[in-house]
Formats: C-alpha cells, structure tokens, sequence
C-alpha cells in the first residue's frame, strides 16, 4: 500500500548508526505512521462555501468596477475627442 513497506525499511536502514534518542524519534515517527494509517478525514466546506456565496455580489461588483480601469486610458481619448468637437 503506497510502498509503505519500502519506506519503512529504508527508514530502518538509515537507524543504524544513530545515537539511541534519534531512534527513539524514528521509531515513533513510524509508529505513528501506522497507527494513522486506517484513519479517515473529512474537510467540512461548508463555511468556506456559505463565506463566497455571501460574498459573490461583492466580487461582481468590484470585477465590474476593475474592467473600465483597465481601459481608461482608451475610454479618455474617446471622450477627448467628443469633447474636442465642441470647441
């Protein structure tokens, strides 16, 4: 199961030669490993979902207000020359 086996010994291989508390460190770390393997979990969305709904009209409002921005520089010659031909 996602080559856990082979983690496992290769982790054991590199133990040899380590002073006694970074074995114990090891080996809890591959305790805890396995007991943590049958463990399921689920993320609850909901608020993150409840938090862009209520937030969504904010959003439209300010892409409606960022997309004229971006012109603005086309969209104040246009009006220079309509402007212009009143003078």
């Amino acid at each position: 199961m996602f080559g856990l086996g082979k983690r496992i010994k290769n982790a054991l291989a590199r133990i040899k030669g380590l002073p006694f508390q970074a074995i114990k460190n090891k080996a809890l770390q591959i305790a805890i490993v396995l007991f943590t393997l049958g463990e399921t979990t689920t993320i609850d969305t909901s608020a993150m979902t409840n938090m862009i709904t209520s937030m969504l009209p904010l959003i439209i409002s300010m892409i409606s207000l960022a997309i004229p921005l971006i012109f603005i520089k086309y969209i104040m010659k246009f009006l220079e020359k309509i402007l212009s031909g009143f003078s």
